[in-house]
């Protein structure tokens, strides 16, 4: 049985699942305001009401939701950092990327992807590991419009799984 609220009955699991962290970090300041101006209770929506405990409640539930899924990002991370690369296997993997007709990325790309990684920007991507070569690769993608940027981002994930 799902929960509902007990002022309007809407339906609280469909509300609290499809919370994005962005939005609780919202939440969060709204909790924040109600507890300075001390109510009792307040509106998320016009036709849902939550006291304070149990939106505190709700919140941290979905906050310790949304944490326990980045731990396999993060060991993803942590491999792709540790795996160590010769100059000419990035320069393998950048040209397999070309190859590859699912990523389909656009030629125009191929100099700042070889720039980045060869001459990085920043201190923490001068390593040759395969972290620092998915940093070149979306770097160069940012000289992209929004939605090719993001579907070539989306793309790349699916590129770069094929190492772990």
């Amino acid at each position: 049985m799902t929960e509902r609220c007990p002022h309007c009955g809407a339906n609280m699991k469909a509300f609290w699942h499809t919370l994005n962290p962005g939005l609780v970090s919202v939440l969060v300041k709204c909790i924040q305001f109600v507890h300075e101006h001390e109510k009792n209770e307040f509106h998320l929506q016009h036709d849902l009401h939550l006291s304070v405990n149990e939106f505190s409640n709700f919140t941290k539930l979905r906050l310790g939701r949304m944490q326990r899924n980045f731990d396999p990002m993060r060991k993803q991370i942590d491999g792709w950092k540790q795996y160590q690369l010769t100059d000419g296997t990035a320069k393998n993997i950048i040209y397999d990327a070309y190859l590859d007709d699912e990523l389909a990325l656009p030629r125009h790309l191929l100099r700042p992807i070889h720039e980045a990684y060869f001459n990085p920007q920043y201190q923490d991507f001068t390593p040759r590991t395969l972290w620092s070569l998915t940093n070149a690769f979306t770097t160069a993608l940012k000289l992209l419009d929004p939605v090719p940027q993001f579907k070539a981002t989306a793309r790349l994930g699916q590129f770069f799984a094929l190492f772990n």
